[in-house]
């Protein structure tokens, strides 16, 4: 009965401890969220990669409008995002951008640290990837050089004293607190609603350059624009706020995964830092890098998976395994 006893009791311990040892060894996983863009795919993808290369299971949700994005990381529906800080700041918190003199861009993502402390958000800020991926208004180089178009002020002119214009924008460019409205009141014009093609943001660019629309809405970032032979107005008054791209974790999950802080900062400053903040390179530091893989993943022949983008840079930055 006694060796029973004891052979029931060591059993009991090595299970123990491999059951120990089981639960030590194994990650949990991690949903990580992005818009429905090229360059959001590709930085969600190498947050996947990161991720599920340090023993994670990553779950990824691809293609989510940007309400419903940040409405999934405050449920805890998805666990991390890539994060514009302009969006945040005027979109998600409400805030009215008032000029650079006002906060600058190397401020903005301490001032979401803090804002978004409240919400159990965790802004990671002490690397970024500084790619000012604003909108932007683009028109065909031929029409502006015409018409003598460089900025916006001069495209409002031109509404208020020659003609309305087609326009061509994404829905959300249309509705956003940092989009057409404010855009309108700030340069002082007003684009008639039969002047508005609503559609997605990789239509946007086709229709100018397939003349259909005279204006298009842009992102900073898109390669596109310099393919296709499109003007890039300058944005004189300073209406767009920066739009540099950060993790944002729920603090709970950071919690309970610490690492998750050291992983993603490996990640975000893979990218050129800016001479400002101890880097090399100046600001928008990584606009370059980021304008070169969007390239890969749209324009090159062929055009490759964001993923192998993904998988590319990290390989070659000596992140995860090739």
């Amino acid at each position: 009965m006694k060796k029973t006893f004891a052979f029931l009791l060591i059993f009991s311990l090595v299970l123990s401890s491999f059951a120990f040892l089981g639960a030590a060894q194994s990650k949990g996983t991690i949903t990580v969220g992005t818009k429905d863009f090229t360059e959001q795919w590709i930085v969600g993808w190498m947050v996947k990669l990161m991720l599920e290369d340090n023993g994670f299971k990553v779950q990824l949700k691809k293609n989510l409008p940007s309400p419903t994005l940040r409405a999934g990381v405050e449920s805890g529906d998805i666990d991390i995002m890539m994060s514009y800080d302009g969006t945040a700041y005027t979109t998600y918190l409400g805030r009215a951008y008032k000029g650079e003199g006002r906060v600058p861009w190397y401020a903005f993502p301490w001032t979401l640290k803090v804002l978004d402390k409240p919400n159990g958000l965790t802004w990671i800020t002490e690397k970024g990837l500084y790619v000012n991926n604003t909108w932007a208004l683009c028109v065909d180089g031929e029409w502006a050089d015409k018409h003598d178009i460089k900025t916006i002020s001069d495209l409002a002119s031109y509404i208020n004293n020659e003609e309305q214009v087609k326009w061509a924008v994404g829905n959300e460019f249309y509705e956003r607190p940092d989009g057409l409205p404010a855009l309108q009141e700030t340069y002082g014009f007003e684009v008639k609603q039969s002047k508005l093609q609503l559609m997605s943001i990789g239509l946007t660019m086709r229709q100018v350059d397939q003349g259909k629309a005279t204006v298009g809405m842009i992102y900073g970032t898109d390669p596109h624009a310099k393919a296709m032979g499109l003007k890039v107005l300058k944005d004189d008054r300073g209406f767009w706020p920066p739009y540099n791209l950060f993790p944002v974790v729920r603090t709970d999950t950071l919690k309970k995964y610490p690492e998750l802080k050291g992983l993603l900062l490996d990640m975000a400053g893979a990218f050129p830092q800016p001479k400002m903040l101890g880097g090399s390179v100046e600001y928008p530091s990584a606009r370059k890098t980021m304008m070169e893989m969007n390239h890969e993943a749209d324009l090159s022949d062929p055009p490759k998976d964001p993923k192998k983008v993904a998988k590319e840079f990290l390989v070659e930055h000596d992140l995860i395994e090739g």
